[in-house]
């Protein structure tokens, strides 16, 4: 959400707030004022005040598609998904070559799982990530971008990149193997620029994608590029069309060695918590990370039934978290001893972040706590995922993870476990 131009960040808000009630003031009939207003108060985190600007500025400009794509990212961000999609089309129908636009219509779609009717415009919306990745490698401009038509030898050649978070880099490998079904030949070049610290030799380890992949410094020979990212739409893929790994990634065993976990005689469950993510571009708002007293609380009224460790690497600051006792916090600095961690407990809680997919990757049973502004990926209302089998879905009602966390506590005083029994 912005003023036209710019990305709403706490910063700006904050500097902004008073100047944009003051023109408010002055002129009430001002859409674009009682917008501005709306933004920064919904990113300084006045939801309420910010819900009764923004369906009156919406009728007041019916024909702005910047006030209504706003209007229906708000909207998203509390879990109102219904009222979202049906918002973000009419700003999209507003202004269709908008690439934001096409964007945030693309995504209302995929999240309602009408994924082949969202691929052409999603796929295409992604302008800055994925011209990011053929830059990475200096690809040259004769070189095309492969989009899944048939490609026959001896120009069967394919560079796959990775796009996105880790997580991303992660999760989308599981299409690589079909490539395979295609007679195509490829090579996947996962890591970033500068190298995400211990990421590549995670992939090297991966059985279906050892002599596949390349780094920085490799001479590679190809006749088309893609990106991870763009794999699914490449297979024109559905949500119940999502391959399984053909088999788990792993760490590495001298490393599984020096981060073993004493099991305790009560035999007691060990469960790793990933309660962070980076959000790197969500202006200083946490939309995929518990608050620190949240994630404590879920330890301290659920300890007497499992044992607790922190298994979040950190932010994208280089800043490792510590929780109090009685959660154990061991000390790893990169993927491979993230890795190495993962292996050693029984399951994992997670929010969407790149440690939760590489767990789910791994094949550990997971609880996926989900904010009210959920991904995509995750479709709507289902505790399900369709991404890992051994996952159940925690949905937030509204705004945050209150409600998520509740959930999660009460399923395991109950029980029931992290994860999904299959």
């Amino acid at each position: 959400m912005a003023e036209t131009g710019q990305m709403m960040t706490k910063k700006l808000a904050r500097e902004q707030l008073a100047y944009w009630r003051q023109m408010l003031a002055l002129r009430p009939e001002d859409c674009e004022a009682m917008q501005n207003v709306a933004s920064c108060l919904f990113t300084l985190g006045e939801s309420s005040e910010a819900l009764e600007l923004y369906p009156k500025a919406y009728a007041m400009n019916h024909g702005s598609s910047a006030i209504a794509m706003n209007y229906g990212m708000i909207l998203k961000d509390i879990g109102k998904f219904g009222q979202s999609a049906e918002v973000v089309m009419h700003a999209y129908t507003l202004d269709p070559d908008f690439f934001y636009l096409r964007l945030g219509w693309a995504e209302s779609l995929l999240r309602n799982g009408n994924w082949r009717e969202a691929w052409p415009l999603y796929d295409d919306a992604r302008p800055g990530t994925k011209e990011g990745a053929r830059n990475m490698l200096q690809i040259p401009d004769h070189v095309p971008l492969w989009r899944g038509e048939p490609l026959t030898p001896p120009h069967n050649r394919l560079l796959v990149i990775g796009e996105g978070g880790t997580g991303d880099r992660i999760t989308y490998t599981r299409w690589l193997p079909e490539l395979y079904k295609r007679n195509i030949e490829w090579a996947y070049f996962p890591d970033g620029s500068p190298p995400i610290p211990g990421l590549q030799t995670v992939f090297e380890r991966v059985p279906w994608l050892k002599g596949r992949t390349r780094k920085v410094g490799e001479v590679f020979t190809y006749d088309y590029w893609t990106t991870v990212f763009s794999l699914p739409a490449c297979f024109d893929a559905i949500p119940t069309q999502i391959p399984e790994y053909p088999s788990w990634y792993l760490p590495d065993p001298e490393l599984k060695k020096k981060y073993f976990i004493q099991r305790p005689p009560d035999g007691k469950p060990i469960y790793g918590l990933i309660w962070g993510a980076n959000e790197l571009f969500e202006g200083g708002m946490k939309f995929r990370s518990l608050l620190e007293s949240q994630a404590m609380r879920l330890v301290m009224q659920t300890c007497d039934l499992c044992y607790w460790v922190n298994c979040w690497l950190g932010d994208a600051h280089g800043t490792n978290y510590k929780l109090g006792a009685p959660v154990l916090n061991p000390k790893f600095e990169n993927w491979e001893e993230t890795t190495a961690l993962l292996s050693n407990v029984d399951a994992v809680v997670t929010t969407d972040n790149g440690a939760g997919w590489l767990a789910q990757a791994m094949g550990i049973p997971c609880s996926v706590l989900l904010s009210g502004n959920s991904d995509w990926k995750f479709l709507r209302g289902t505790e399900k995922s369709y991404w890992h089998k051994r996952s159940r879905l925690f949905r937030n009602d509204g705004q945050g993870f209150e409600s998520a966390v509740n959930k999660l506590i009460a399923a395991i005083r109950n029980s029931e476990g992290v994860g999904r029994k299959i």
